[in-house]
């Protein structure tokens, strides 16, 4: 499983060449102009993500097509709206009839386990062969355990690995979601703060406690002592080792 790290502009050359890959946060490419200089400058494999996790509403279309050329990325995640399985339907097949050279990755929503099961017809119907599925899926981030919302995550995982697509997680939940995918060949990417959000804090992974649920970035942050950099280097390497095939 490929991953990519999100953190703090100001740490992203520390940070982001310890990943496999670049996910850009297009709210953050079209307001920090240092943030998105550091993706123009990346020469690796490029994701842009239209930002509706950390906004609570998506981008337009428009703009995340205008980071992706801005960055030369080929892949976009287009606009997905949050428990409504009809409203990102139509923003994925516009986002199919209209970007012409860009490789689309829908974002899965639904309320329910029959509007996964709508959702992953129409993308089949749609010729779609990989899907991106958020680490809140079926749930209430505000209320619901990360254990919780790990066990909808795999639930729905389950529906889209038995119907042949591949899966790119957004964020993580509990570390023991990932001990549930250890057979899934399906899943080929997660993209990530965590690790980061909680060294930073001083908790390190293997520690008993529940992961904070992190689901924003500060663009800027104080510097972070030699401690706290210690801290997130070991989760990153934790959490390398949880989602390798090794354990």
């Amino acid at each position: 499983m490929n991953i990519a790290f999100e953190c703090p502009t100001s740490y992203l050359g520390i940070f982001q060449p310890l990943g496999d890959f670049d996910f850009i946060l297009a709210h953050l490419a079209v307001k920090d102009s240092l943030y998105l200089d550091y993706y123009k400058n990346s020469n690796r494999f490029k994701i842009v993500d239209n930002s509706c996790n950390e906004l609570r509403k998506p981008l337009d279309l428009q703009d995340v097509v205008d980071v992706a050329r801005e960055v030369e990325s080929r892949y976009i995640c287009p606009p997905d709206f949050l428990g409504d399985v009809v409203s990102t339907l139509d923003a994925v097949k516009e986002a199919k009839e209209k970007c012409s050279g860009l490789v689309v990755i829908p974002i899965v929503q639904g309320k329910d386990m029959n509007d996964i099961s709508y959702f992953a017809d129409k993308l089949e119907e749609m010729d779609f062969s990989i899907v991106a599925i958020p680490y809140d899926i079926l749930g209430n981030r505000d209320k619901d355990s990360l254990r919780e919302l790990s066990l909808n995550r795999e639930d729905v995982v389950e529906v889209f690995t038995k119907r042949g697509f591949k899966i790119h997680l957004l964020g993580v939940t509990s570390l023991w979601e990932f001990r549930a995918y250890k057979s899934k060949n399906s899943i080929v990417s997660l993209d990530t703060g965590n690790p980061i959000t909680n060294g930073i804090a001083g908790k390190l992974y293997g520690g008993g406690f529940e992961l904070q649920k992190t689901v924003m970035l500060d663009i800027e942050t104080s510097i972070l002592s030699n401690d706290q950099l210690r801290d997130c280097f070991y989760n990153i390497a934790y959490l390398r080792k949880i989602i390798s095939k090794d354990v």
